[in-house]
């Protein structure tokens, strides 16, 4: 019931910048009720933290909370970052970026996850593997990871190119103008033959 709670609360804030904006509500209403949300970035239900966070950035934007707010809880985001959940693991980093644009963490509170961050890039699981290396162009541009740490496992990602999943190897075509632009692959790399598994 608890869990149910927290998802219920957790649905209402995603809507609160959009009924701000549409003047449903105003932003002082909403910043009434922030300890709710806060309480929300601390959740045991890994699913309601990470859903949490992600709408951190946009309530800090729409001026209900403030970036200190938030800050003062990054350890508990961070926590996700280590995870046993990959899929846990591969949403919080996803957030990384944007959570360093609004100043709640930093790029270097973030790059002491990298390796995790990298060993997502070699994944067994194709879907992981494609889904960790859609964020690599994000966070080159963050500072979390390098361009030539990335590049060290490109292998892993061209091989998502001849992927047997219907749906992977489509998604990781489109991936390959951005990684070409972030320097981790290059035209050379989609001609040469890749070594036998």
């Amino acid at each position: 019931m608890k869990r149910f709670a927290e998802e219920m609360k957790r649905f209402a804030w995603l809507d609160v910048p959009y009924l701000i904006r549409a003047g449903v509500i105003s932003r002082e209403e909403a910043a009434a009720h922030k300890e709710a949300f806060l309480e929300l970035l601390k959740s045991n239900d890994k699913k309601v933290k990470v859903s949490a966070w992600l709408d951190v950035p946009r309530l800090i934007e729409a001026g209900v909370i403030s970036r200190e707010e938030a800050a003062a809880h990054k350890e508990a985001f961070l926590e996700l970052l280590e995870s046993k959940d990959v899929r846990t693991k591969r949403w919080a980093q996803s957030i990384i970026p944007d959570l360093i644009r609004a100043g709640v963490i930093s790029r270097e509170e973030a790059a002491a996850h990298k390796e995790g961050i990298l060993k997502l890039l070699k994944s067994a699981n194709v879907r992981t593997r494609w889904n960790a290396w859609l964020r690599v162009p994000y966070l080159i541009r963050a500072g979390v990871i390098s361009r030539e740490e990335a590049a060290a496992h490109k292998e892993a990602f061209l091989e998502l190119l001849e992927s047997e999943d219907e749906k992977v190897k489509p998604f990781a075509w489109d991936d390959v103008p951005r990684l070409i632009e972030a320097g981790v692959i290059s035209k050379e790399d989609l001609a040469s033959p890749r070594p036998e598994s």
